[in-house]
This record gives structure tokens, C-alpha cells and sequence, in this order.
């Protein structure tokens, strides 16, 4: 697991990742936890990693966007040992699906659309999110949140009606 800006937040280094991809050992791209990034964003960690090994190694073709998403999808499918299951959209697999809104400022023009989720946008792109077939994100709002709040309400009035 390569957490590029926790470990670039906690001074612990740079990974020695491109050496780990040539042995073929399997690389897959975290945020690790808020106390050690302070963020999330999963879209961000991928220019991060891409950036962090350029530097490292002096060398701007060290890692191409295609590497990186191979990483954050087909390298965290083989590293948690589910390559058969997650990682790659195929038949009978999981369908985990992330929608990216490319038409922003940020991106346009787009000419190569890998280039552009890699190294100009963030998760506020994300417009929507399938997992295991289920939207839980569209139009750049969470579903699940909806319904979980109307929970949340319901819970609360029926609390509130037993108090009175």
C-alpha cells in the first residue's frame, strides 16, 4: 500500500516503488488516514505519486499516467490478492465504477483524458460513484447520505415524540 502524502507529511520518504513495480511486486495507491494526510482524495494521490517518483528519480517519464492507474486499480486488486474479483471492469467482476467530470477549467481542453485525471483534476470531479453495481454517488452528490440522513431524521422524531 503507497501512501505518496502521508509519507511525504510524516518526513518517512519516498516509497521505493518504481523499483518494487520492476520486481513485480504489487503496488496499490491510499490516502491513509486523516491524522496522517488530512485528506481523502484519491484523485489527488494519484498526481501525487505520479509527481513524488518523477522527482525521486530525476526522471519525468519515471512513472506514465497509465502506470499510475494501473496502480490505484489493478495494483490494489493483486495487492489485497483479489485480481480474480476487483480492479478492472470484466465480467463477473465487482462493478465498482468511478464517473469523472472532465469538463472543467482545470482539464479543457482535454487531449488525452488519462493525462487529465491524473495531473489536472481532484475528487471534486468525481460526479459519480458505482460500487458493486449500486450508485452511491450521482450528480456529484452522495445517495447514500440522503437516505441515511432521512434516517437520521426519522430516528430523532420518533425519539423526540416519546419525549413529550
Amino acid at each position: 500500500m503507497h501512501c505518496p502524502i502521508s509519507n511525504m507529511y510524516l518526513a518517512s520518504g519516498a516509497a521505493q516503488i518504481p523499483e518494487m513495480v520492476q520486481k513485480g511486486i504489487p503496488v496499490a495507491l491510499a490516502t491513509d488516514g486523516p491524522g496522517s494526510n488530512n485528506n481523502q482524495d484519491m484523485v489527488e494521490t494519484l498526481k501525487t505519486t505520479a509527481l513524488l517518483h518523477k522527482v525521486t528519480a530525476m526522471d519525468a517519464r519515471a512513472f506514465l499516467p497509465e502506470d499510475i492507474l494501473w496502480m490505484a486499480c489493478r495494483g490494489g486488486a493483486e495487492a489485497f490478492g483479489q485480481p480474480d474479483l476487483i480492479g478492472s471492469l470484466d465480467v463477473g467482476k465487482k462493478a465498482d465504477i468511478v464517473l469523472i467530470d472532465l469538463n472543467s477549467p482545470f482539464a479543457v481542453p482535454v487531449h488525452r483524458p488519462v493525462s487529465s485525471l491524473v495531473y489536472n483534476l481532484n475528487g471534486s470531479n468525481v460526479d459519480t460513484v458505482i460500487i458493486d453495481g449500486k450508485i452511491v454517488m450521482q450528480g456529484k452528490e452522495i445517495t447514500m447520505l440522503k437516505e441515511l440522513l432521512e434516517e437520521c431524521r426519522k430516528a430523532a422524531a420518533s425519539l423526540m415524540s416519546k419525549i413529550k
